[in-house]
């Protein structure tokens, strides 16, 4: 890679980290509004419930544990699935970076001058530093992805719940 191609790779990953980001941050908002509204309607359902045991909506507030053990247990699922991605991604890096300390051993044993030794150990210092950094940040969408899919059960849940406890 050049040095080019190296720096669009950097970009271009900074922008889907930041981008993920602010998926993450929009829908933390979006269920923090909503799970307000849903907690707020629910209060008042429960406090209609004590004052009028017989004409509560028995209804609505059966609905509220499954609804939640529903959206958790798909959550649980998204992040088992999303962990072994990150396992994977992790121990392919693990093995490139093996072949590539073989690789850099072998170069660095065979230089007759230190000169040579020195452009050898200069090069692999350099790229080290650049996996390293794309590494990082192929981690870190991977993860703010996994967050990003894991929150789509309880926006979508705490959405519902908002809209249809408006009505």
């Amino acid at each position: 890679m050049t040095f080019s191609q190296d720096a669009d790779t950097a970009i271009g990953m900074t922008c889907d980290v930041l981008t993920a980001a602010n998926l993450n941050t929009t829908a933390g908002g979006e269920i923090a509004v909503a799970a307000a509204q849903v907690f707020a309607q629910r209060m008042a359902l429960g406090a209609a419930a004590i004052a009028d045991p017989v004409n509560a909506d028995h209804a609505e507030l059966l609905k509220i544990i499954p609804e939640k053990v529903t959206a958790f247990s798909e959550v649980s699922m998204i992040l088992w699935e999303r962990s072994a991605r990150i396992v994977q991604h992790m121990s392919d890096v693990a093995i490139q970076e093996w072949a590539t300390a073989v690789d850099a051993a072998t170069t660095m044993a065979a230089p007759a001058d230190p000169g040579a030794l020195a452009e050898a150990q200069s090069r692999y210092a350099m790229t080290w530093a650049n996996r390293a950094a794309t590494q990082i940040m192929g981690l870190t969408l991977l993860t703010m992805q996994a967050q990003y899919a894991a929150m789509a059960p309880v926006l979508r849940a705490t959405t519902e719940n908002a809209k249809r406890l408006k009505s």
